[in-house]
C-alpha cells in the first residue's frame, strides 16, 4: 500500500506521483480478493475525471488532497499500462522504485524513465492523460508508435 511513498514527490503539484501509484495498488487489490472489479473501478474513475477543475498534473491547491489526485493519477497510470503492455509498465514500477527508493522526484523525471522505457518518446501521451484538463474518453488500446 505504500508503494507510492517510496518515491516521494520533489513538489506539490506531483502529488500524483505518489497517489497515484497508491490508488492503482489498491484497485489491483480489491480485485484480487473480489471486492470490486477492476476494470469497473477505472471505468469510473475516468468518467469522474471529465469533471476535475484542473489536470492531475497541475492540480489546484484546494485539490491537492482530492479525486483528482489519487484516482486521476490512477487513471493515468492505467492507460499508460494499457498503452505500453503490461511487461513494459510493471518493469517501468520496478525500475522507478529501484533507481529512486528514498529520493524525491519530479513528473519530469517520471515521463523521462517511462519513455526509457517504452523505447519511445510519450510526451504526447502524458500531454494527452496527465496534463490536460480532461484525457481521452476511452482508455488506449496500445501505442501504434512504440515498439
Amino acid at each position: 500500500m505504500w508503494f507510492g511513498n517510496a518515491v516521494t514527490f520533489g513538489v506539490w503539484r506531483d502529488i500524483w506521483l505518489a497517489e497515484a501509484f497508491a490508488t492503482y495498488g489498491q484497485w489491483m487489490w480489491l480485485d484480487h480478493v473480489e471486492e470490486a472489479s477492476f476494470d469497473a473501478l477505472a471505468a469510473q474513475a475516468l468518467d469522474e475525471k471529465a469533471f476535475a477543475k484542473n489536470s492531475t498534473a497541475e492540480p489546484a491547491v484546494e485539490e491537492l488532497f482530492g479525486p483528482n489526485s489519487y484516482d486521476g493519477g490512477a487513471v493515468v497510470l492505467h492507460a499508460l499500462r494499457l498503452s505500453t503492455g503490461d511487461e513494459a509498465f510493471f518493469s517501468l514500477l520496478r525500475r522507478w522504485v529501484a533507481e529512486n527508493n528514498g529520493n524525491s522526484k519530479v513528473t519530469a523525471d517520471f515521463i523521462q524513465l517511462a519513455s526509457d522505457q517504452a523505447e519511445c518518446d510519450l510526451q504526447a501521451f502524458f500531454d494527452d492523460w496527465l496534463f490536460a484538463r480532461r484525457p481521452p474518453q476511452n482508455y488506449p488500446v496500445r501505442l501504434a508508435d512504440c515498439g
